[in-house]
């Protein structure tokens, strides 16, 4: 079973992500505005990476649900940006 904090970083990552998925197709400019939800995005990829699969056993039952999650702040952020 995954501890606490784990699951409050996963929730991190998952909100990370989901805010800004919807803006991933507009970043294709060189302004720092238009990279700023790139570099967020890959910075929720670090803490996923460092913090979510860095301990044990957490992958089998962590990854599916911050694809979930992720799933949901996604439609939740493009939906209120639409």
């Amino acid at each position: 079973m995954p501890s606490t904090y784990t699951l409050l970083y996963s929730l991190l990552v998952s909100l990370i992500w989901g805010l800004t998925n919807p803006f991933l197709p507009q970043s294709s400019g060189s302004s720092p505005l238009t990279l700023l939800p790139l570099v967020l995005n890959q910075l929720g990829s670090l803490l996923f990476n460092w913090k979510v699969l860095g301990s044990p056993g957490s992958l089998a039952a962590c990854v599916p649900a911050v694809n979930a999650m992720t799933q949901v702040f996604t439609f939740v952020a493009g939906y209120a940006i639409a």
